[in-house]
């Protein structure tokens, strides 16, 4: 396993953020291996809350909030942590059963398993999301962000829910690259992106290219040479 980019030797600090959309980043807090979690990049709560600031999921104020609460009942901030991982891994199944599906049962089923499971977190985020007038314009937000430490979990499943339920669902993405699996919204231009980052998966597979042609142009002219 070479590991994803998050993780890998040399990278700056944080996570990154390739995903196209905060519930694919989400996703990609792991190393995967088809539906193998291998290496886990929420190591704990703050893990957690960093990651969501980063993302832009919860800003600065929330984010003192929620530490100052986890430091107070570290039981509280386990649950919520388990909790979170097993929305990421609902997530993983719902955005890969997307990228791969292509007519075939297993992964309808799959498919229809993890949108249920996330149906079920829907109908409890959303006894949270409210409407408000602001500046003779509507918006909505989050009531209550910040007093419960599984608050982070809202937006994300709120995002979740419409790349699925949108044309945004045609284009998520698996990473082609060896080893990666991290999922993306392809957003190009022609529709054919096929990395999570040219910098890291790209660049790796075309290094590998371009040393298996080089091995093929002197296997051959060995083979010529020989009488």
């Amino acid at each position: 396993m070479t590991g994803s980019p998050a993780s890998r030797k040399g990278e700056p600090p944080g996570f990154r953020l390739i995903g196209g959309e905060p519930s694919l980043d989400f996703v990609n807090t792991a190393e995967w291996n088809g539906d193998e979690l291998l290496v886990d990049l929420l190591s704990d709560y703050e893990s957690l809350v960093k990651w969501a600031v980063q993302a832009g999921v919860v800003d600065a104020r929330v984010a003192r909030k929620l530490r100052s609460r986890a430091r107070l009942d570290r039981d509280e901030a386990d649950r919520a942590l388990a909790s979170a991982r097993e929305l990421r891994g609902i997530l993983h199944g719902a955005f890969n059963a997307t990228a791969r599906a292509h007519g075939r049962a297993r992964i309808r089923d799959a498919f229809n398993s993890s949108v249920t499971a996330l149906g079920g977190r829907l109908s409890d985020a959303l006894q949270h999301r409210r409407l408000a007038a602001e500046r003779g314009r509507a918006r909505f937000y989050w009531s209550g962000m910040g007093d419960r430490l599984d608050c982070i979990e809202w937006p994300i499943i709120w995002n979740a829910a419409h790349v699925l339920a949108s044309d945004s669902a045609d284009s998520v993405r698996v990473c082609a690259g060896k080893d990666c699996g991290w999922v993306y919204v392809d957003r190009s231009r022609n529709g054919l992106r096929r990395w999570c980052s040219m910098e890291t998966c790209g660049s790796r597979e075309k290094a590998h290219r371009h040393y298996a042609r080089v091995k093929s142009r002197k296997q051959g002219r060995l083979s010529q040479a020989s009488p």
